[in-house]
């Protein structure tokens, strides 16, 4: 296992997780500042909502992968299954964030007062995919090296 490539990738989930938090929080702030579809306003909350939870359970689960570290400085085949378990659960939101940016887009589309809710939702998706593409790279790297000693 590749002891730097773990480190990073704790640190850039942690960073990632901080960053869904603080978006979680500026959506919840800026929601009923746009103009944002009827239908879409549940699928806002609920993704602010995913946001925050998710972002609390990876902390958790970094926080577990470091005192398993402690315990086995070396590593071990969980620590690689807990690193792809963390990946898994961070895609889900970002994938519904996704999901709701193309349908925010194509509202503003058709009306622009639907503008300012695409704004708010692909700034926030694209600062949150940006330091998840980071996480994603790190992973691969530390799953190729648990993997090869498998």
């Amino acid at each position: 296992m590749n002891k730097d490539a773990v480190q990073l990738f704790l640190t850039q989930t942690q960073d990632c997780a901080k960053l869904m938090l603080e978006h979680s929080a500026h959506i919840k702030q800026e929601l009923p500042k746009v103009d944002i579809p009827k239908d879409q306003v549940s699928k806002a909350k609920k993704i602010s909502a995913n946001l925050t939870s998710t972002s609390q359970d990876v902390t958790r689960a970094v926080a577990d992968i470091e005192k398993l570290l402690a315990k086995s400085p070396e590593g071990s085949k969980e620590v690689g299954k807990r690193i792809k378990n963390i990946v898994a659960k961070m895609k889900i939101p970002i994938g519904e964030m996704y999901k709701l940016v193309q349908e925010l887009q194509e509202a503003s589309r058709v009306d622009k007062k639907h503008l300012s809710a695409f704004v708010l939702f692909i700034e926030s998706a694209a600062k949150i995919l940006r330091s998840f593409n980071l996480v994603l790279d790190t992973a691969g790297k530390v799953e190729e090296k648990v993997e090869s000693k498998a």
